[in-house]
This record gives C-alpha cells, sequence and structure tokens, in this order.
C-alpha cells in the first residue's frame, strides 16, 4: 500500500518495526522523520541547516547535521539560507531561487555520503532513503550505482530552478532512469501541482517514488 507520510509518497507495508531509514532533508520541522518514528521505523535524519535549534528528541531519531553529497573527498560545502523562509540549499545556480527570496547568508558546513551513513550505522541496505534536499537530489540519485534502498522517496526541485539542465529538466531525468531502472520500478513521478508555494510557481515532481523491481 502507498500512503503519503508527510508530503511523500511511501510503500508502508515495506516498513516494519525497526525498518532503517535515511532521511535526507529532514527540515527543521522533522515532519517526515516524526512520522516514520512513531511507526516504529529507526530514521537518521540528514539536514546540516545551522536554523534548526530545536531538534526531535525520540529514541529511533539520530540528526546528523551534515550536508549529503556523493564525493567523499569534498568534507566542507558552502550552505546557502534565503530570507524569510526556513530552506536552505547547498546548489548554488543563476537560475535558482524566488523573486521574492534573496541570500541572506552563505556558511561553511561538514559533509557525508549516503555510503558514509550506511557504514557509520552498520546498515547493508536500507528500507528507505527519502530526498527533500533543495536541489542536492539531483546529483544524489545520479550517484546511485546499486540497489542501496528498498524504495527512493523523492522530492524534486525543478519549481526552484535547480535542475542541473535547465531548462532542458527532461534530459536529466530521461539519464537518470536509464541507471535507476537497472533496479528500481518507477512507481510515481508526476508533474503536479502543490499550494505550498505561490502558484505560478507551484508546478513540480513534488513526489516521486522507485521501489527495488523484486518488492513491485
Amino acid at each position: 500500500m502507498i500512503k503519503k507520510i508527510a508530503t511523500q509518497s511511501i510503500k508502508v507495508d515495506l516498513l516494519e518495526q525497526d525498518s532503517t531509514v535515511i532521511d535526507i532533508g529532514c527540515g527543521y520541522n522533522f515532519s517526515m522523520s516524526r512520522e516514520l518514528c512513531e511507526m516504529g521505523c529507526k530514521v537518521i535524519g540528514c539536514d546540516p541547516n545551522p536554523r534548526i535549534t530545536d531538534v526531535f528528541e525520540h529514541p529511533n531519531f539520530t540528526l546528523s547535521k551534515r550536508a549529503v553529497v556523493v564525493d567523499e573527498s569534498v568534507k566542507t560545502i558552502d550552505l546557502i539560507n534565503y530570507n524569510g523562509t526556513e530552506s536552505a540549499t547547498t546548489i548554488m545556480s543563476q537560475h535558482a531561487g524566488f523573486p521574492f527570496e534573496r541570500i541572506e547568508e552563505i556558511v561553511k558546513v561538514e559533509t557525508t555520503t549516503i555510503k558514509n551513513i550506511m557504514e557509520e550505522n552498520k546498515m547493508e541496505q536500507v528500507d528507505l532513503i527519502a530526498f527533500n534536499a533543495e536541489g542536492a537530489e539531483y546529483d544524489l540519485l545520479k550517484g546511485i550505482d546499486g540497489p542501496i534502498a528498498k524504495q527512493l522517496s523523492v522530492s524534486f526541485h525543478d519549481f526552484r530552478n535547480l535542475n542541473p539542465y535547465y531548462p532542458n529538466n527532461e534530459r536529466y531525468y530521461a539519464e537518470l532512469f536509464e541507471t535507476l531502472e537497472k533496479w528500481y520500478t518507477i512507481v510515481q513521478h508526476k508533474w503536479h501541482q502543490q499550494g505550498c508555494v505561490p502558484e505560478r510557481f507551484s508546478w513540480n515532481y513534488w513526489d516521486s517514488l522507485f521501489i527495488l523491481k523484486e518488492y513491485v
């Protein structure tokens, strides 16, 4: 059964007590991490945003305040905070952002990789990786080189013009799917509107889901 947890779709029958989850871009309100912890999952939330000061406390939750990157030789990265929003991005693009936003500060943050997170927590395979990473998901997904999780739940950020092939966004998806389809079935990937941003910016691939073929 596919169900929305916070704002992203997940095949919940693939999650059991003590299932392992990496929530990349868990955000200041920890909405997905909270629900998954209440379901009995063990969640590692990743978000380097220094504005996150009121940390969600739960015995099943661990917060990593490091930015997740592909290249483990990159030890620090710039994090861009915008005014009037809790969002922060590690992706600097001349096309990025909204007209009503401006860069408020740029801070240096430490990094990690999905592989390092798994090694630190003695994970051979993760039950779920959720991505809501304000543009970092593009590189992270292209960096996947095997069936590292039973399912990948992704909120893309085309609406912020952060697609690396902007304005030819579909080129990115063609390349990504060619790789992911070696192991995953594209269960959900639909261009649709969502009301969390002003209407003219609200079209996006908000809620994509990829599940290992053996579990579909």
